[in-house]
């Protein structure tokens, strides 16, 4: 089933490949993923910027900044391509790979490795799913969520973000190996979360989701989980910086660069822009409606339907506690997304869905049930 869910999700993407380079949608992110890439192929750091940011790749980003004349310039302006680019230095998995595959695909080695991502999520949120649900619930789950319109339209660009979701449930999987076999399996755990602290800045999520479970539970294995989570997550910043205070500094200016990077300065602007994004989330969901709809049903579903035996299950308790992480992001990076963040939402929303699919299968068949023994009287 998890080669058939592959199958599907890549003969659903392959079109994209037909594509010419310069005709997909290379925003800021999937420029500086590339100039790291570049730089590891030897090209120096000014340069690949400086091409890529003014070469024919960049032809998106410079038109939304003609567009918008009121606003200040970004992506135009070399000052904030330099000052833009410390966020991303901790996100190398991506551009290595791409440099990688530099010599076979050239400049569509990101595209091609988004488009990997997307399809490894299907058979990863099968294999979560399979532990609690049948096949059939966690199959019919599983390709709804890649046929989301935001799960779609966010791994079609050269980004990170569909890995980000991989490496989400390859940590969940790897939790649960260690939660059934004890410490011999933290392999795979620390394995995950080292890689997806160096292509997106969700560890927080799995570590707080196993943090939570392990106080709820009482559980030594969920401490463990978050102790080695936590360590396993330090190398990236540790390595190349990861500032806190610069990036919310960053943010509240309205993604430019700040004139200070004070708490102070912070503390004053933070409400606007907190607001600020809660409103653009408010005015995209009926734009937005198939994304926002799966969101609001997967979350209920955990909410109402998840029964106390459920509760008491460590992996299920940790992907049910994600969305705290996710929140926690949120407050430290008060930004509207149009719904690329919400997708490190996607295994709580999955087992939600599976829950409402299970309920109502069960429903179904005791109807099937009842129309048969009144066809025998």
């Amino acid at each position: 089933m998890c080669l058939l869910i592959a199958i599907i999700a890549a003969l659903s993407m392959a079109p994209q490949l037909g594509r010419s380079v310069t005709s997909l949608t290379w925003d800021a992110d999937s420029l500086y993923y590339r100039s790291q890439a570049l730089e590891l192929r030897g090209v120096p750091v000014q340069q690949a910027r400086r091409e890529l940011f003014t070469g024919p790749l960049s032809t998106f980003v410079r038109t939304h900044d003609a567009d918008e004349p009121g606003e200040p310039r970004r992506f135009t302006d070399p000052h904030w391509v330099d000052y833009n680019a410390r966020f991303y230095r901790r996100r190398w998995t991506l551009p290595a790979a791409a440099a990688a595959l530099e010599p076979v695909f050239g400049a569509r080695s990101l595209q091609i490795l988004s488009l990997l991502g997307y399809v490894a999520i299907g058979p990863l949120l099968f294999l979560l799913l399979r532990r609690r649900f049948t096949g059939v619930v966690a199959a019919v789950v599983s390709l709804v969520l890649l046929a989301l319109p935001a799960t779609r339209s966010w791994s079609v660009i050269p980004l990170t973000d569909s890995w980000g979701v991989a490496l989400l449930l390859c940590g969940l999987l790897g939790a649960r190996r260690v939660l059934d076999r004890g410490p011999r399996a933290l392999p795979w755990w620390i394995a995950a979360v080292l890689a997806l602290s160096f292509t997106r800045d969700t560890t927080l999520i799995l570590v707080l989701a196993a943090a939570t479970m392990a106080v709820l539970l009482r559980s030594r294995r969920g401490a463990l989980l978050a102790a080695t989570g936590f360590l396993a997550s330090l190398p990236a910043p540790a390595i190349f910086g990861g500032s806190v205070r610069e990036t919310l500094a960053f943010v509240v200016n309205d993604l430019t660069v700040p004139p200070q990077s004070t708490w102070s300065f912070i503390a004053d602007h933070y409400p606007a822009t907190f607001s600020h994004m809660l409103s653009r989330y408010a005015h995209s969901m009926s734009g937005n409606a198939l994304t926002v709809a799966a969101l609001l049903a997967g979350i209920a579903g955990v909410a109402l339907l998840t029964s106390r035996r459920d509760r008491r299950e460590p992996w299920l308790a940790m992907v049910m506690a994600m969305p705290l992480g996710y929140l926690a992001l949120l407050v430290l990076g008060p930004t509207y997304s149009a719904y690329r963040y919400e997708l490190v939402l996607l295994p709580v929303v999955a087992v939600g869905l599976a829950l409402i699919g299970e309920r109502l299968l069960g429903m179904l068949e005791r109807r099937v049930a009842a129309g048969s023994r009144a066809e025998t009287l």
